[in-house]
């Protein structure tokens, strides 16, 4: 996915949590320890201390030593609850944490939830509480917040069988937004992020806005607005490595960075993590790099390079810098389901393959196909003459969703034809899983509250009983199809 850095910085509802309250944090300057290494094109300036650059994010312990229940934190273990995915830790700790303005529970792997104590300082006149959970492997941290304000925060550290290790009170909305794999927790606050280090010190970030999950390493991608460049930032060492050359196309890729360099004819990749630079050669596809936009898939080796000037599109591996140009041709007596913005177009699949709506007669529906064309395969059910229509796939499972006209600027317009006498109406969404051969509707169900494990086996969502009415999260085992279990709360995150 192409992204901005700065864009990436937070949330607009997080946005809105900045208070008048000045910083009174230690702030570490220029001259303070730690290098500034760059990583790049046209500088030789490579890193010399990667040896310390090997922490593992799916393990709970960095000895290596068994748990107190005898299992080893390095490997994986498996889950009542979600047979088919595996989670990282011992068989006590949780795999997933279930929140509501109101309490927070860990999801232990048999399904039953472990109460994480949320402080009971009542809000302010006018004001209600607002909570929000991040994790990590061996880390939950739940901020609780009074809004609208936001000046009072208060942020809590556990480990992952639910023991209270930390607290933090803040009046300058210090706000918990992403934790690094080895022990930093990055705070926004109304003045710019903060990081608190492992032994608890609080140092302001300064001339950089951080972006995206910690790589394994530690290390977090960055934006260094001082020299307006990205790269990337370890805070537990306070090092700064920055990439030169990287201008537009840029991809979050799952180790660090990706961007195109050069003309129709010389064309390059530049594949960029905190240890080191790789230029590989990409085919001459007739377009010069400026006008090229890449989309990252996660956990995947491909992304999709689009030229929006053309409208032609390719499949990149950005660990080989191989393409293949995505036929998009639909198959007989169908078109691409289109919006009259352009905005819908065939998207790359983790598995290398495309993902697309089908607009056959009345009908809208989901298929897959090879990248370079044919073999098309239809995906659930088809939606009766849809006004939006969207498919996202993580790991083999799909989420189709669909809506009608007014719910978009850009809507799907022109059926004529009536659509199929048992096609889904519109308003409702679909989970599909090809592997196991499960498909199912969901219906009264916000779209952007369905979580899926990183295997894409469970999800979970929040499902409402009608308009208005508080929301039930249930977790669905996607390979066995059972009944879904329900949870209390309304949001959910799962724990890798």
């Amino acid at each position: 996915m192409t992204l901005s850095f700065r864009s990436l910085l937070i949330g607009a509802a997080l946005a809105a949590l900045a208070s008048g309250c000045g910083s009174t944090i230690e702030r570490r300057g220029d001259d303070a320890p730690g290098d500034s290494d760059t990583v790049g094109v046209d500088e030789d300036d490579s890193a010399d201390d990667s040896a310390d650059d090997s922490a593992d994010d799916s393990a709970d312990d960095s000895d290596g030593a068994a748990d107190d229940d005898g299992e080893d934190p390095g490997t994986s273990a498996r889950s009542s609850l979600c047979p088919s995915s595996t989670f990282s830790g011992g068989a006590e700790d949780a795999i997933a944490v279930a929140w509501s303005n109101e309490a927070a529970s860990l999801v232990l792997r048999d399904g039953s939830l472990v109460a994480l104590p949320l402080p009971t300082e009542a809000p302010p006149s006018g004001e209600y509480a607002l909570v929000g959970v991040v994790v990590s492997a061996d880390r939950i941290v739940v901020t609780r917040a009074f809004w609208p304000s936001a000046a009072h925060t208060t942020v809590r550290w556990f480990d992952r069988r639910g023991v209270l290790l930390d607290e933090l009170s803040s009046d300058e909305g210090l706000w918990a937004t992403q934790l690094t794999t080895d022990g930093v927790t990055i705070l926004y606050s109304s003045v710019g992020d903060v990081a608190r280090l492992a032994d608890g010190t609080l140092e302001d970030i300064e001339g950089l806005d951080v972006s995206g999950e910690s790589l394994p390493s530690g290390w977090l991608r960055a934006y260094d607005s001082e020299h307006e460049r990205v790269g990337f930032f370890r805070p537990s060492t306070w090092q700064r490595r920055n990439v030169v050359g990287a201008g537009a196309p840029l991809a979050f890729v799952d180790d660090g960075l990706a961007y195109i360099t050069g003309g129709p004819s010389t064309l390059t990749l530049v594949h960029v993590t905190p240890e080191q630079t790789l230029e590989l050669p990409v085919a001459d596809l007739g377009v010069s790099a400026e006008w090229l936009t890449i989309e990252a898939v996660p956990r995947s080796p491909f992304a999709r390079l689009i030229d929006y000037q053309s409208q032609r599109a390719w499949r990149l591996d950005w660990t080989t810098g191989e393409t293949v140009a995505i036929d998009e041709s639909a198959p007989a007596g169908s078109t691409l389901l289109e919006d009259n913005c352009g905005l819908t177009q065939p998207r790359v699949t983790s598995s290398g393959q495309i993902v697309s709506g089908l607009r056959t007669g009345g009908d809208g529906q989901a298929a897959v196909a090879r990248a370079d064309g044919g073999d098309w395969q239809l995906l659930g059910e088809p939606y009766a003459q849809p006004g939006t229509f969207a498919v996202q796939e993580v790991a083999g499972t799909f989420v189709v969703t669909a809506g009608v006209a007014s719910d978009s600027f850009c809507p799907i317009l022109g059926w004529t034809v009536p659509a199929s006498s048992d096609a889904l109406p519109s308003n409702s969404i679909q989970l599909i899983r090809p592997a196991t051969d499960f498909a199912g509707v969901l219906e009264r169900v916000d779209p952007w509250t369905i979580r899926r494990t990183e295997d894409g086996g469970c999800v979970t969502f929040a499902q409402r009983a009608f308009e208005g009415a508080e929301a039930t999260l249930r977790i669905l085992n996607l390979s066995q199809g059972a009944a879904p279990l329900e949870v209390e709360g309304d949001s959910f995150i799962w724990i890798r």
